[in-house]
């Protein structure tokens, strides 16, 4: 499985929700709990700004993956290595830098 490589902007956001299931009974009582073993999985909103030789290489990197074929992205918070699919990926062109914007959802 392939890895990453460029570099993302610093200010990026990690979107922590847990995955629960809620049961409400009649005397307010609410039973939670996770959905599966994975129910804690992250979404990374991150962009990229790289010069538009480099962003053709990351639009190819993209087009491999199709949208839903997983890689490993390392958050660069914990340096960890997270599994994560990103489907889609919007850019803005300039002459020289090109920023890609997009959201890692993280794999199981």
């Amino acid at each position: 499985m392939e890895t990453f490589k460029w570099c993302i902007r610093p200010n990026y956001s990690i979107d922590n929700e847990p995955d629960i299931s809620e049961v409400e009974f009649g005397d307010g009582y609410t039973q939670r709990r996770p959905n599966g073993i994975h129910a804690q999985l992250n979404t990374y909103s991150v962009s990229i700004k790289a010069h538009n030789k480099s962003a053709v290489e990351i639009f190819a990197f993209f087009e491999r993956h199709k949208g839903f074929l997983p890689f490993y992205f390392i958050d660069p918070l914990t340096k960890q290595r997270k599994k994560v699919i990103c489907k889609k990926w919007p850019a803005k062109v300039g002459q020289t830098y090109t920023e890609i914007n997009c959201d890692f959802k993280e794999e199981p």
